[in-house]
């Protein structure tokens, strides 16, 4: 089994997320970290490794209702038979600032999930 090392911890999470310079069709936010994220687009197609894209995330969490205006660049393509599975590396983006309390809320809402699952186990 693989350990995955990573600097900063992945959430994750779903969402839409629009990358019109990519694709015609929305893509589905996998993870999201507050240095990149992994999303996959419902159609196959190439993807230039050396360009930075404009995504427009949103994310499907109830307390979190802004779009994040990221700026990415793909470091990873995966292709498969009707998708396209996508990891980005953010950049510094006029949404930096929201990506960074998206992030606080999904890290408080994990942590407050392992407390209580913590208590659940204990008790059983």
């Amino acid at each position: 089994m693989a350990i995955e090392q990573r600097k900063n911890e992945r959430f994750i999470d779903v969402g839409r997320v629009d990358a019109p310079e990519l694709c015609i069709f929305p893509g589905v936010l996998e993870d999201i970290s507050i240095c990149g994220s992994k999303i996959r687009f419902p159609a196959n197609f190439d993807v230039e490794l050396d360009m930075d894209i404009n995504l427009a995330i949103s994310p499907n969490a109830s307390n979190f209702s802004k779009v994040l205006h990221l700026i990415a660049h793909p470091k990873w393509i995966k292709n498969h038979e009707n998708e396209t599975l996508i990891g980005f590396k953010f950049l510094r983006s006029p949404g930096t600032h929201l990506l960074n309390s998206y992030i606080e809320k999904l890290a408080l809402a994990n942590a407050e999930f392992n407390e209580e699952d913590q208590f659940l186990c204990s008790v059983m």
